[in-house]
C-alpha cells in the first residue's frame, strides 16, 4: 500500500512525511454485532461518522459476527459486505478495518472473505490486531490469554511470553496484509524501548493509546513512548487513540473537536528538540469509541454538492448589512445573474460592533441570510474567516443559536494566504497575529503548517455540524497540494488572468498537484472581475463562460490526474468589481435573441442599455414597479439608450424593451438613491 502511493506520486514525494495520502480520523465500533444488518442503527452509525468527518472505521464483534453467520460464504457474508460499500460510498468512509486478536482469525476469516469480494468497495482495508501483552490480569495464569494462546502454545504465562506470541501474530498479520495490498495495524498501550523497536519494524502502523482525563497531558503522555517506538530508527506511522468515556475525555468532547488531539501532538512534535522525531509519522487520530461518544448531533445527510456552485464573494458587507436597499440590490443581482452562492466577508468587524452570539444583535444577519435563501433563490451562505477561534467561539456558536437553517451559515471558508510573503515575512499581519503567537517561523513554511492546522479544525468542526468546509488557495507546489487537499470539504482554486486564452494554462499545473494524492477533490475555480484581470472582457462575455471552459479542459486533457478533479461550479471575485448584468443572452421572458448590457444596476442617476445584436433596435423601453404604481416610458428607435431615473423612487423594476421587429426582452434593475 505505501510503495505503491509513492511510486505514483514520483520520487521526489518520498519527502512528504504521511505515506497515507489522508490524515485518519476514525473511531472503534463496538457492538458491532447488534449494529450490522439494522439499517437504522448502520444508518445512524454512518452519519454520525461523516458528520464528524470520520474516514476510518475499526469495528469490533467481527469474529462474532462470523460464527453466527460465516463470512467465508459469499451469501451469508452480504450483510458485511453491503455495509462496506454502502460506508465507502455515501458516507466518505476511505477505510475499514477489523479487530482481531491472532493471526488464523485473519488468515482463515478476513483474508477469504476479501478474496471472495473483488470490489474493493466490498472488501476489509486494515488488518487491525489487538492483543494486550501487557496486562498482566490477562496474561497471569488463569487469565483469558493465558489460557487461550500462551498455555497452548507452550509460552509462559507471563508479560514476556505474552509479548513472543504477540510479536509472532503481528509478524504473520504483517505479511498477510502487505501481500494483498492492506494495512496492518496494532493496539498498543504499554511497553519498553526493546519492545518498541521490535513493534516499530513488525507493522505499518500503531495506534498508541493516550487515555487522558487532563487534556493538558496530552502530549507529555505518549512522549516516551513514541521515543520508544523511533528507537529503532525506522520510519513507523502513529495514530493517537484517545478515549471518549467519562473518566476520561468526554467532558473535554463537549467543547472540542476530535481531530485536536492530533494537531497538538503533531505541534508538540513539531517542536521537539529530539532527532528521534524524525521517525514518527503522525497519521491522524483515533477515537475509542462508539458507544462512548457523545450523540448529541442530528441524523440527516449532510449538505452536499447535487447542484452547481455558481457563487461570488460580497466584499463591503459591513456596509450592506442592515441597508435594506443594499441588501436587496446585492440579492437582486445574485437572483437575476441565477448565482446560488455567496460568501461573506467583513463578520469580524460586524461581529466586534454587533455580536453575533447575541440572538439580538445577530437578528439584521439572520434576517438577511433567511432573506437570501427564501426570495433570493440562493441555496448557501458562506462564511469567510482566516482562523479556527474566529469559526468556533462566533460562526458556529452563531448556528447553534439559530435552529432554523433558512438563518444558518452552510460553509465555513477559510481564507489564509500561507503563500504570501507580505502578509508571512516579519512584521506582516500573520507574522505578528498567528506565526510568532503560536512559535512558527514568520516565512511560507510556518505559515503552512498553521494553515493546514485551521484547515484540519475547521474541517472537524463543519463536519461536526452539518456544515461544508472550503477553503480559498492559490500558489504552492505539489507536496503542500498532497498534504492539504484531503483535509477539506471543497477547495476554491483562484485563476486570476487578464488574458482569457491563459485560463487554463496558469491552471493546469495546479490542478495536477491537487489531484496528485489520487483522491478525488471537489473543486471550484475562481475567477477575478477586478479591472486588472478580467473586469473588462466581463462586459462583452458570460459569467459562465471561465467555468465551463476550464471544466472541459480539465476533462480533455490526457493526463491521467483529471480523474480525481470534480469541478462542481464557478466562484467571482467579488462583488463591487463585477458588472452587474453582463453582456449574456438576457431575457426573463425566455426570448434569447439579444444580448442586453444593462449599466450601471444598481443605478443612482441613470441607466444605459445597450443592445449588441445589429439584428434589430430597441423601439420602445419601459420601466415599471412590480407593484405596476409607477411607469416611465421612453420611445426611441436606437440600440443604445440612456434613461435618466433620478426622479424614479428607489427600489426593484422591471425593464421592458419593445424591438422594432415585435419581440419584448424584460429584465430587473434596482433603483437607489
Amino acid at each position: 500500500m505505501k510503495k505503491t502511493i509513492v511510486i505514483f506520486l514520483s520520487a521526489f514525494l518520498s519527502l512528504v512525511s504521511s505515506s497515507h495520502a489522508s490524515t485518519i480520523k476514525g473511531i472503534h465500533v463496538d457492538g458491532f454485532i447488534t449494529i450490522l444488518g439494522d439499517q437504522q442503527k448502520e444508518d445512524s452509525l454512518l452519519n454520525y461518522a461523516q458528520f464528524n468527518g470520520v474516514n476510518y472505521l475499526a469495528l469490533y464483534d467481527v469474529f462474532q459476527v462470523h460464527t453466527s453467520a460465516s463470512l467465508t460464504n459469499t451469501i451469508s457474508a452480504q450483510p458485511f459486505a453491503d455495509f462496506i460499500k454502502k460506508a465507502k460510498q455515501n458516507f466518505k468512509i476511505k477505510e475499514v478495518g477489523v479487530i482481531g486478536e491472532n493471526f488464523w482469525f485473519f488468515n482463515t476469516i478476513i483474508d477469504v472473505y476479501n478474496q471472495q469480494h473483488p470490489d474493493t468497495m466490498e472488501q476489509v482495508d486494515v488488518y487491525s490486531l489487538e492483543f494486550a501483552f501487557w496486562n498482566t490480569v490477562f496474561v497471569n495464569p488463569g487469565g483469558v490469554l493465558c489460557t487461550t494462546y500462551l498455555t497452548p502454545n507452550a509460552l509462559p504465562c507471563d508479560t514476556n511470553g505474552a509479548f513472543s506470541f504477540y510479536i509472532s501474530q503481528l509478524t504473520q498479520i504483517n505479511a498477510l496484509a502487505n501481500s494483498s495490498g492492506r494495512t496492518s495495524e496494532t493496539f498498543l498501550s504499554f511497553f519498553n524501548q526493546q519492545q518498541g523497536d521490535t513493534i516499530s519494524k513488525s507493522v505499518d502502523r500503531v495506534l498508541l493509546t493516550n487515555y487522558i482525563s487532563n487534556y493538558s497531558t496530552v502530549y507529555t503522555q505518549v512522549k516516551q513512548r513514541l521515543e520508544f517506538l523511533a528507537s529503532g530508527l525506522t520510519s513507523i506511522d502513529v495514530v493517537p487513540m484517545m478515549n471518549a468515556d467519562l473518566s476520561f475525555l468526554s467532558s473535554w468532547l463537549d467543547t472540542s473537536v476530535m481531530i485536536e488531539p492530533y494537531i497538538d501532538i503533531k505541534d508538540s512534535l513539531f517542536t521537539e528538540p529530539g532527532t528521534w522525531k524524525q521517525y514518527i509519522n503522525l497519521s491522524g487520530v483515533q477515537w475509542f469509541s462508539y458507544s462512548m461518544l457523545p450523540h448529541n448531533i442530528g441524523l440527516s445527510a449532510p449538505s452536499d454538492y447535487k447542484d452547481t456552485v455558481k457563487g461570488f464573494y460580497v466584499d463591503g458587507f459591513i456596509t450592506i448589512l442592515g441597508n435594506i436597499p443594499k441588501e436587496d440590490s446585492l440579492l437582486t443581482f445574485a437572483q437575476d445573474s441565477g448565482y446560488n452562492y455567496i460568501a461573506l466577508y467583513d463578520l469580524f468587524p460586524i461581529n466586534a460592533i454587533t455580536p453575533l452570539t447575541n440572538v439580538i444583535t445577530a437578528q439584521p444577519l439572520a434576517a438577511f441570510i433567511n432573506k437570501a435563501k427564501t426570495t433570493y433563490n440562493i441555496s448557501h451562505v458562506g462564511a469567510v474567516a482566516e482562523n479556527f477561534e474566529f469559526f468556533r467561539d462566533v460562526i458556529n456558536v452563531y448556528n447553534q443559536q439559530h435552529s432554523d437553517t433558512l438563518e444558518k451559515f452552510d460553509v465555513y471558508n477559510v481564507e489564509f494566504e500561507f503563500w504570501n510573503t507580505n502578509l508571512t515575512t516579519p512584521g506582516a499581519s500573520y507574522c505578528n497575529d498567528y506565526l510568532i503567537p503560536n512559535g512558527l517561523s514568520c516565512d511560507e513554511t510556518g505559515a503552512f503548517k498553521y494553515y493546514k492546522s485551521v484547515l484540519t479544525k475547521v474541517d472537524s468542526l463543519a463536519n461536526a455540524n452539518n456544515v461544508i468546509s472550503e477553503t480559498y488557495v492559490g500558489w504552492f507546489n505539489q507536496i503542500q497540494a498532497v498534504q492539504f487537499n484531503n483535509l477539506i470539504d471543497r477547495i476554491m482554486l483562484h485563476i486570476y488572468v487578464n488574458n482569457y486564452n491563459n485560463i487554463y494554462s496558469i491552471s493546469q499545473q495546479r490542478f495536477e498537484y491537487l489531484a496528485s494524492a489520487c483522491i478525488e477533490i471537489n473543486t471550484i475555480p475562481i475567477f477575478s472581475a477586478e479591472p486588472n484581470f478580467l473586469g473588462p472582457w466581463l462586459t462583452t462575455n458570460s459569467l459562465d463562460q471561465p467555468c465551463n471552459d476550464v471544466q472541459d479542459s480539465v476533462l480533455m486533457d490526457a493526463g491521467m490526474w483529471n480523474q480525481y478533479i470534480n469541478i462542481i461550479g464557478c466562484q467571482w471575485f467579488a462583488y463591487s468589481f463585477m458588472p452587474p448584468f453582463p453582456a449574456v443572452s438576457i431575457s426573463e421572458n425566455g426570448l434569447n435573441e439579444y444580448a442586453v448590457i444593462v449599466y450601471p444596476n444598481p443605478a443612482n442617476e441613470f441607466i444605459e442599455i445597450t443592445i449588441t445584436n445589429q439584428s434589430a433596435i430597441i423601439n420602445k423601453a419601459t420601466i415599471v414597479s412590480y407593484t405596476g404604481q409607477y411607469t416611465n416610458e421612453l420611445k426611441t428607435a436606437a440600440d443604445r439608450i440612456k434613461f435618466n431615473v433620478q426622479e424614479i423612487p428607489p427600489g426593484v423594476y422591471t425593464l421592458r424593451l419593445e424591438m422594432t421587429n415585435g419581440l419584448v426582452v424584460t429584465k430587473k434593475i434596482v433603483i437607489v438613491h
